[in-house]
């Protein structure tokens, strides 16, 4: 479910990314088009390639254990007390991560690299798209926002840290939803 449920909002996608970067209502909603496309396809492929379902309550269940552990002895306000401190945490990863790769592309795209700007756009989402805005890319727009970058991806990994669900395997399947919507674009609106 990672893989293909953790997009942009339509009003994202619509609003900044169409009607704010590309002064294009038509265009935004055609990416958001684009996207519940290849959320679907995704989830109907995954839906015959990943058929037991086992492995999804197991790991459903070990996570209501872990859980149920740690809040068991804990009274109302210490769990309160927890829940304002995770969501900080979370509040940190977030900006941290978006902060590292926003400097790490900066970095990179002063060294005057040919096509370097292709790879520094998957490092941070909204940066990236905006890169490509200009010159209005809108299929490889259309990629980013299927692969997300790895500022959100790290940002989803860190947050999901108490399931064991790997780092590349993330990174691998929002390439592919990332493909699946260059191609899907390619193909009914270029």
């Amino acid at each position: 479910m990672l893989s293909f449920t953790n997009n942009a909002s339509p009003i994202f996608i619509v609003s900044a990314i169409g009607i704010s970067l590309l002064s294009s209502e038509s265009i935004g909603k055609k990416l958001l088009l684009v996207h519940i496309l290849s959320s679907v396809i995704i989830g109907v492929v995954y839906s015959f390639l990943f058929r037991n379902k086992y492995i999804i309550q197991e790991n459903s269940l070990n996570l209501k254990i872990k859980v149920k552990k740690r809040y068991e002895k804990s009274s109302k306000f210490d769990i309160l007390k927890g829940a304002i401190i995770d969501s900080f945490k979370t509040f940190a990863y977030i900006l941290a991560y978006m902060i590292i790769f926003n400097i790490l592309g900066d970095i990179l795209n002063s060294f005057n690299i040919p096509n370097i700007y292709y790879i520094t756009s998957t490092f941070e989402l909204t940066k990236g798209i905006s890169n490509f805005a200009n010159i209005k890319n809108i299929p490889y727009i259309s990629f980013l926002l299927g692969f997300s970058s790895f500022s959100i991806i790290f940002q989803l990994k860190s947050s999901l840290k108490n399931l064991d669900y790997p780092l590349k395997s993330i990174i691998f399947f929002k390439f592919l939803h990332g493909m699946l919507s260059y191609i899907i674009y390619s193909l009914i609106f270029f």
